[in-house]
C-alpha cells in the first residue's frame, strides 16, 4: 500500500459572491444577498515531475495520486467533502470554465528534507485511474514581497528553482462556484432583490412548488439554485450542518434539505412548500406559522420541536421521529403518517383530515379535540389523550387504545375491528351504535 503523507496547509480565498442590484425606490436598505459558495481542493501524490524550459509552458506530472480529492468551502461556510479525482478532473471545466486556477504545490526534493513550495496556474487535467497519473499544463506565478502596508517585516522571495523531480507532491487548488467559471457571474445564478426589498436567488433550473412570495412580502426569501445559495451563515443544499440557524421568514420551497442538522432553527414563518427535507434533524426547532404544504418530510426527527400551526398538508412524514413535539393548532390534511412516532407529541386543535397514521405511536400523545379522517390500522395510541376528539369514519381496526382517555370522543363512524380498549376512559363518549357512554365506562361503553 502506499504510504502518502498527510498534509497541513491552508489556503484562503476571497469568496465569490453573487451580483446584485437594488432600487432605491422600492428598497432602500436591503439585507446582503446570499452568497454563492465557494470551493478549493486539494489533491496528494507521492511525487511527480515537472518537464519544461522556462516559467511558461510546462508539463506537471504527479504519480501515485490518491483516488479522491478534498474539496472545501471558504468561509463563513464550514463544510468539507470527499470527491473522486475522475469525478474532479471530469468537471475542471465546470469549475473553472476558461479562467484557469492557481494553486500551490507543496513538494520535497529528494536531497532535501525541507518542503518546499511554488505557485502554478494549471490547466487541461488528464487523469489515468488506472496508473494513478495526472498530467496538467502548467506556468510558474513568480512570488513577490507582499505589498502589506501594516508588515513589520520585509521578506524577499528566494528565487525557488523549478523542480524536475519530487516526492510528497500535493496541490492546493484556488477556489470557484459550484457548477460556474470564476471568470464572470451568470444571469442565470445571480441573487437580486424583489420590488419588496426581499433577497431571492434564482437559477434556471430551480426546483419550487407551492405558492411563491407575495409582492409585498418583507420576507427573506431563497430558492434552491446552483450555486448554492447561504442563508445567515446557513447553506441550502443536501447533508448541511447548520445548528441553531436562523432561517426566519426564509423563502424555500422546493429547496433540497435532505439530511439536514437543524437542531434548534429558526424556521418560524419559512416556506417550505414541496421541500425534500427527508431525513433532516429538526430536534428543538421553532417551525411556528411555517408552511410545509407536499413537503417531503419523511423519516425526519422533531423530538421537543415547536410547530404551532403548521401547514403541512400533503406532507410525506412516514417513519418520522415526532415524539414530544408540539404541533398544536397545526394542519396535517392529506398527510401520510405510517409509522410516525408521535409519543408525547401535542396535537391539540389540530386538523388531521384524511392523514394516514397506520402503524403509528402516539403513546401518551395529547390529541385533545383533534379532528381526524383516515387510516389508523394498528396504531399504538396507549395513554394517549384523545378527550374530545372527532374521529370521523376513521379505521382503528387492531388498534391499541389502551388505557386511553377518550373522555367525550366521538367514536359514532369508527371502526373497532380488533381494537384493544383495556383500561380506556369512554366516560361521555359516543360510541358506534350512538348511545353515549355512562360516567365510569372503563375498558368497555356503558
Amino acid at each position: 500500500m502506499r504510504r502518502i503523507p498527510a498534509l497541513i496547509v491552508g489556503l484562503s480565498l476571497i469568496a465569490l459572491v453573487a451580483g446584485c442590484s437594488s432600487n432605491p425606490a422600492t428598497s432602500p436598505a436591503t439585507s446582503p444577498p446570499p452568497a454563492a459558495v465557494s470551493f478549493l481542493w486539494a489533491l496528494n501524490s507521492e511525487g511527480g515531475t515537472i518537464t519544461g524550459t522556462g516559467d511558461t509552458g510546462l508539463t506537471l506530472t504527479l504519480t501515485g495520486v490518491r483516488d479522491y480529492a478534498t474539496e472545501f468551502t471558504d468561509r463563513p461556510i464550514r463544510h468539507s467533502y470527499m470527491l473522486s479525482t475522475t469525478d474532479f478532473t471530469n468537471g475542471w471545466d465546470k469549475w473553472f470554465g476558461a479562467d484557469k486556477p492557481n494553486a500551490v504545490l507543496s513538494y520535497t526534493e529528494p536531497a532535501s528534507s525541507m518542503p518546499a513550495a511554488i505557485v502554478l496556474e494549471l490547466a487541461n487535467p488528464v487523469y489515468d485511474d488506472s496508473a494513478h497519473t495526472l498530467t496538467l499544463d502548467a506556468s510558474r506565478l513568480l512570488r513577490e514581497s507582499a505589498p502589506h502596508s501594516d508588515a513589520v517585516e520585509t521578506v524577499a522571495p528566494p528565487r525557488t528553482p523549478t523542480p524536475t523531480t519530487f516526492t510528497a507532491g500535493s496541490l492546493f487548488i484556488d477556489g470557484a462556484t459550484d457548477g460556474s467559471s470564476t471568470s464572470s457571474a451568470s444571469p442565470s445564478t445571480s441573487a437580486t432583490p424583489s420590488p419588496s426589498g426581499s433577497v431571492t436567488a434564482s437559477a434556471s433550473n430551480t426546483a419550487s412548488t407551492g405558492a411563491s412570495p407575495s409582492s409585498t412580502s418583507t420576507k427573506a426569501s431563497v430558492q434552491a439554485a446552483d450555486p448554492i445559495p447561504v442563508i445567515n451563515g446557513c447553506s441550502i443544499e443536501p447533508d448541511t450542518h447548520c445548528p441553531n440557524a436562523n432561517l426566519a421568514n426564509a423563502y424555500l420551497s422546493g429547496a433540497n434539505l435532505s439530511g439536514a442538522v437543524l437542531t434548534g432553527a429558526n424556521l418560524t414563518d419559512a416556506t417550505l412548500n414541496g421541500a425534500n427535507l427527508k431525513g433532516a434533524d429538526l430536534s428543538d426547532a421553532t417551525i411556528t406559522g411555517s408552511v410545509l404544504r407536499d413537503a417531503i418530510l419523511a423519516v425526519t426527527t422533531w423530538k421537543g420541536a415547536v410547530a404551532w400551526s403548521t401547514d403541512m398538508t400533503r406532507a410525506n412524514l412516514a417513519g418520522a421521529d415526532l415524539s414530544s413535539a408540539d404541533f398544536s393548532g397545526s394542519d396535517f390534511t392529506d398527510a401520510t403518517m405510517t409509522g410516525v412516532n408521535l409519543a408525547g407529541a401535542l396535537l391539540v386543535d389540530t386538523d388531521q383530515g384524511m392523514t394516514q397514521l397506520s402503524g403509528a405511536d402516539l403513546t401518551g400523545a395529547n390529541l385533545n379535540k383533534v379532528q381526524f379522517q383516515g387510516a389508523m390500522i394498528g396504531t399504538n395510541l396507549t395513554g394517549a389523550t384523545l378527550t374530545s376528539m372527532r374521529f370521523n369514519g376513521s379505521d382503528l381496526t387492531n388498534a391499541n387504545l389502551s388505557d386511553a382517555n377518550l373522555a367525550s370522543a366521538d367514536l359514532s363512524v369508527v371502526t373497532l375491528t380488533g381494537a384493544t380498549l383495556d383500561g380506556a376512559i369512554l366516560t361521555g363518549a359516543t360510541w358506534i351504535d350512538g348511545h353515549v357512554c355512562a360516567a365510569g365506562s372503563i375498558g368497555k361503553c356503558i
